[in-house]
C-alpha cells in the first residue's frame, strides 16, 4: 500500500517531459531570441501562422481607419484591396512574408537580444530598413498568466520588452501539439499598433 501511495504521489508531483503548462511556450520563444536561434524561437512560437493573421488584421484596421499617409505601402496596399478580396488575400500574404522575414533576421542576427556589434543578416525587403536603423537593446518576451485553457486551446498574456518602445502587453493565443504548447496568433494586433503609432 505504501508503494502504491508513493507512485501516486510521484505521478503528482513530478510532471512528465512534455506536460509543461502554456506559458512554457513564452519562455522557448524567450530562449530563441536569446540564443539568437529562430528554430529554437519556432519552437514556442508559430511564426508563420502568427504573422499570416497579423497581417490580416493590420490590413483590415488600416483599411477601417482610411489612410493616414504615414505608411505608404499599408496605403497602397488598403487601396489596392479594397473589394476585391483575392488581390488583399495576396496582399496580405506579401505582408506576412516580410513580417516573417524581418523576425527571423532579427533573431538570428542578434538584433533582438541585443548582443553588442549585432548587424541584421539578410534584412533586405520591407521591413529591412527598420533593422538597420535599430538601436541596441534586449528584447524579450515575458510570461504572464494563462487567462483560459481548454484541452489544446489557450489564451495568455505576457510582455514584449523594447528596450526604446517599452512594454507592450500581449494577448497570445497557444495551441497544443504533440503535447507541445507553440503561440498561434498575437489576439491584440489592432491594440498594439495604435499604441505603437501614438509612440
Amino acid at each position: 500500500m505504501k508503494k502504491i501511495f508513493l507512485v501516486l504521489l510521484f505521478f503528482c508531483l513530478v510532471r512528465p517531459a512534455g506536460a509543461a503548462g502554456p506559458l512554457s511556450a513564452l519562455t522557448t520563444a524567450g530562449k530563441g531570441i536569446d540564443a539568437c536561434d529562430s528554430d529554437l524561437f519556432g519552437k514556442g512560437a508559430d511564426l508563420n501562422r502568427i504573422t499570416r493573421r497579423a497581417a490580416e488584421d493590420i490590413l483590415k484596421r488600416h483599411a477601417r481607419k482610411g489612410g493616414d499617409g504615414a505608411t505608404a505601402f499599408l496605403d497602397a496596399a488598403a487601396a489596392a484591396g479594397a473589394g476585391n478580396p483575392a488581390q488583399a488575400a495576396l496582399i496580405a500574404q506579401l505582408l506576412a512574408s516580410e513580417m516573417r522575414s524581418f523576425a527571423v533576421s532579427g533573431i538570428n542576427s542578434c538584433l533582438f537580444a541585443g548582443k553588442e556589434g549585432a548587424r541584421p543578416v539578410g534584412a533586405g525587403g520591407l521591413f529591412g530598413p527598420a533593422l538597420d536603423k535599430m538601436p541596441p537593446g534586449r528584447r524579450e518576451i515575458k510570461a504572464g498568466r494563462v487567462l483560459s485553457q481548454d484541452k489544446d486551446y489557450a489564451e495568455v498574456t505576457g510582455i514584449f520588452s523594447d528596450p526604446r518602445a517599452g512594454d507592450f502587453p500581449l494577448v497570445l493565443a497557444l495551441e497544443r501539439q504533440n503535447g507541445v504548447w507553440r503561440i498561434v496568433e498575437i489576439k491584440n494586433v489592432p491594440e498594439l499598433v495604435d499604441r505603437a503609432a501614438g509612440r
